[in-house]
């Protein structure tokens, strides 16, 4: 079975060969499955240390951004040899509109809501934009023979008469040891100790609410520290810590290998924090579930299902973020509870759970192309 893999983000090239990002990658990964060959049409972004080299994959084509013209052509060519095609993003937009003439089975994929952080920005662009993409994603649901979200509060937002999957590509091993051992570091903790606070996401934007994170730490004493993983340049994060006197307290770590470096890294911080303006359902706050962090986040996206109200902030509010900080790592009973809580939930997106819902929806996709 040939997919056609089109999106936005997460592909580069270098020295000749090509690479995806983590969550694409996952994202294959999880779908080789059931189909044995891809094509990849997506937008030519730079390399990162952090991307993976695509191997054994023979087509990828990546077009350069707005160049509409040559991506409508390349897309019309590979789909016309396509058994499927899963459209995300603007790209994905214009290939499920070339799926539908030419009747190849839709898959529309959303890893979350676009339109909130255009809005969320607060520019004229934005404002302008926000309307225009939520439009571009109902007509592409709308058509969808299947439509695949990553948390069901889409679904709402982008109604279909498709087949539905509710599904990240989050891969975790439920293991009582995370948490025992995670018990054990909040009880061996001392209040004047160092807190580590964590946060994943890439710096190239404010997605994640770094600059939240960063003011945040500016109103808490130096027994704080802040450690960033992800790729991208920081200099702009940089300047604002400097700016705000926390430049010491500020540590960016670059990218880690997904898998044991993530987890190790989780292990060792205190707290983890999801101040993010987007979401979808976040792999990065899972996984930091199932090491029993304790975690505070932001309203955004599908957090709202991971993280009790009492340890949700709105997005951009880095005083409320400063006193929800202070106040839980200065109760360490109440620390241990959360803890407990959010590994407990993790539970519902182990791999064996996902692996289920992979089976019901595309095997029977799988059943009905052949």
């Amino acid at each position: 079975m040939r997919l056609v893999f089109v999106t936005d983000n997460g592909f580069s090239k270098k020295d000749g060969s090509f690479y995806f990002s983590p969550p694409n990658y996952a994202h294959v990964k999880h779908l080789k499955k059931y189909f044995n060959e891809f094509v990849f049409v997506a937008r030519k972004d730079n390399y990162d240390k952090s991307n993976l080299k695509i191997e054994n994959y023979k087509e990828v084509h990546l077009i350069a951004k707005f160049n509409f013209i040559k991506l409508i052509y390349k897309l019309t060519k590979v789909i016309k040899k396509a058994d499927a095609v899963i459209c995300y993003g603007i790209n994905g937009y214009f290939a499920h509109e070339i799926a539908k003439k030419l009747n190849k089975p839709i898959i529309a994929y959303n890893g979350g809501e676009i339109y909130e952080y255009l809005i969320s920005r607060g520019t004229i662009k934005g404002r302008l934009l926000a309307p225009i993409i939520r439009f571009m994603e109902r007509r592409k649901f709308a058509n969808a023979d299947y439509a695949h979200f990553c948390d069901d509060f889409l679904i709402d937002v982008y109604p279909t008469n498709g087949k539905i999957l509710v599904a990240s590509g989050v891969d975790i091993e439920f293991n009582y040891e995370n948490l025992e051992r995670r018990i054990t570091k909040i009880r061996n903790k001392k209040k004047n100790d160092i807190f580590r606070i964590g946060l994943i996401g890439h710096t190239n934007n404010n997605l994640k609410g770094i600059g939240t994170a960063i003011r945040a730490i500016s109103h808490l004493d130096n027994n704080y520290v802040l450690e960033v993983v992800g790729r991208g340049n920081h200099e702009k994060y940089d300047e604002l810590a400097k700016n705000l006197g926390v430049f010491n307290q500020i540590d960016f770590k670059g990218t880690l290998k997904a898998g044991e470096e993530i987890f190790s890294w989780l292990d060792s911080v205190d707290l983890y924090i999801q101040p993010s303006q987007i979401e979808g359902l976040p792999r990065a706050t899972i996984e930091a579930m199932s090491r029993g962090c304790p975690i505070i986040s932001s309203n955004a996206g599908g957090l709202h299902k991971l993280i009790s109200e009492d340890w949700r902030i709105n997005h951009k509010d880095h005083g409320g973020l400063a006193a929800k900080i202070c106040k839980l790592t200065n109760d360490f009973n109440l620390m241990e509870e959360l803890a407990h809580d959010n590994f407990v939930k993790s539970k519902k997106y182990s791999s064996k759970e996902r692996e289920k819902k992979y089976d019901d929806f595309y095997g029977e996709m799988i059943r009905n192309l052949k």
